[in-house]
């Protein structure tokens, strides 16, 4: 049986329960409608979709290929390969490598929808939540309306603490050294090797080798916090090659930028700063923002009043490991 199959009965059931007795007379007036081409499943889509019900379930991935719907889905994002970009085209891909327990697939993000990725706001060990999602060649692909959130973030183990061969490291630029050349031992032909070092509070120093071209490099700038994947530790170095990806996560402390967002929800604060979004819990945004305990007043409505005299401010601001720390004004 298809995991659509199933699902039909859901719809009907919602379906149903609004339209009560009168639901078999309208499905049949929507297959009329059509000349009788239509199939009872796809007149039970239209009329859901008339009437605001939503026709997309929430699978595991171990269904994702039985599925002729667009579905949603949670999983664990496993590894995140380098973005790939296409000659003649504006168009940018990133392939995930994503797991929830009951299958593994890859799921296939582009353009806008990669952006959290690419700019390091979404990171291997994330688990994330999409919806819009389809089959497409035994890879998950999300259409045009579809999204990626995430649900929960992964931290990055100390410097001190990295396990040795392929890890994630991630810290703050503590200085940038000069290209310089080498031979490739196989080839024969000359490179260049770029490196620089990162530091985290457990470690002051730790020299980073970069054997593939990165474009992050050329954007990088002391004090920088960097994020770090698939790069192999090893004799107190950590080693960066082409199957690496690298996240620059913010500017340096003491620049400034417009708050132009600052969205209190149930739980989360959704701060965006120049365009760059900053999620944190409600309580540690009444404290970046200052706010005292309003005895009688819920945290989210105060932070909701605060927001209207910050908004469209230009304000200072620190970043540390990817997450807005201060706010200064």
């Amino acid at each position: 049986m298809h995991g659509d199959d199933w699902m039909h009965g859901e719809l009907v059931e919602k379906l149903r329960e609004k339209l009560g007795a009168g639901l078999e007379g309208e499905i049949d007036d929507i297959i009329s409608s059509f000349g009788g081409l239509l199939t009872r499943h796809a007149a039970v889509l239209l009329l859901c979709r008339k009437n605001g019900i939503d026709v997309e379930q929430k699978i595991p991935l171990s269904q994702a290929s039985s599925m002729r719907l667009p579905f949603s889905f949670e999983a664990k994002i496993t590894r995140i390969f380098p973005a790939q970009s296409y000659a003649g085209r504006p168009d940018r891909s990133v392939r995930v490598h994503i797991s929830d327990g009951s299958w593994e697939a890859t799921l296939v993000l582009w353009n806008e929808q990669a952006a959290g990725i690419e700019r390091g706001e979404i990171r291997a060990g994330d688990n994330i939540a999409c919806n819009g999602a389809y089959s497409r060649s035994g890879e998950i692909t999300l259409a045009r309306g579809g999204g990626v959130r995430k649900l929960d973030s992964a931290q990055a183990p100390s410097l001190s603490s990295l396990p040795a061969g392929i890890c994630n490291a991630e810290g703050v630029v503590k200085a940038i050294d000069p290209d310089r050349e080498y031979v490739d031992r196989k080839t024969g032909g000359k490179k260049t090797l770029s490196s620089f070092a990162i530091g985290d509070g457990t470690v002051p120093s730790m020299r980073v080798a970069v054997w593939a071209k990165v474009k992050e490099m050329e954007k990088m700038a002391v004090g920088d916090s960097v994020f770090l994947e698939n790069v192999v530790f090893k004799n107190n170095e950590l080693h960066f090659n082409s199957g690496s990806r690298m996240a620059l996560l913010g500017k340096k402390a003491g620049e400034t930028a417009v708050v132009e967002r600052i969205d209190a929800g149930e739980d989360e604060t959704l701060f965006v700063l120049d365009g760059r979004e900053f999620r944190m819990k409600n309580d540690e945004a009444a404290r970046l923002v200052g706010l005292p305990a309003l005895p009688g007043v819920s945290t989210r409505a105060a932070i909701g009043i605060k927001a209207q005299e910050i908004v469209g401010k230009r304000a200072g601001f620190a970043i540390e490991g990817g997450r807005l720390c201060s706010l200064t004004f």
